[in-house]
Order: structure tokens, then sequence, then C-alpha cells
């Protein structure tokens, strides 16, 4: 970004998942991501019917880094991937001390 704000950029692939259903939280200093997923196909015909369930849950967690300020994280998904974007603190400058000699 121009203003020199560093961010962390967290992908995280979800085919199928509906973006209603990721839930994203931070809770002291740690990045959850979860969501659970349930598919039912089926098929049918006069002879029989055959139904096929998958379902699981999906969690990660990520302990963000010092400085961030949660309410500035981003998510947004795009063709079944998640991106989180995570605004960094600056790095503090580096300064030189200078040691001045004391007269004695």
């Amino acid at each position: 970004m121009s203003n020199g704000t560093r961010n962390l950029i967290l992908h995280a692939d979800m085919p199928g998942v509906e973006p209603k259903d990721v839930k994203i939280t931070v809770e002291d200093g740690i990045l959850q991501i979860s969501w659970e997923h349930e598919e039912q196909k089926g098929e049918q015909n006069k002879d029989y019917l055959r139904r096929e369930r998958r379902s699981g849950v999906f969690y990660r967690s990520m302990a963000l880094p010092a400085g961030v300020d949660a309410s500035k994280i981003k998510a947004k998904t795009k063709n079944g991937v998640l991106e989180v974007t995570i605004p960094l603190a600056a790095p503090p400058n580096k300064e030189t001390i200078k040691i001045t000699p004391t007269a004695g």
C-alpha cells in the first residue's frame, strides 16, 4: 500500500463453502478460522435410490504478531479461496544513541 502499511495475507482454500458459514474471530491475539461443510448428493430412478453425505469441520488458528489492530482485519472470498488481510504495525524506527562523556 502506498501509505507504508504492511500486511500479512492469509489464503485458505474453501471450495463449496458459503462465506456465510465461515467464522473468523480474534481472541487474545489468536486468529481463528472455522467452518462446517456438509454436502448431500443423490440419484434416484425407478429401481433404486442412492444418497451420499459428506461432512467435515475445518479449524485453523494462528498467533498474530504484536500490534495488530483486530478491528482493521478484512476478509473476502473469490473462486473458493478465502483471503484474510491483516494490517501489521509499523516497525519501530532504529535509533542510534550517542554516549555523552562526563567530565571527571
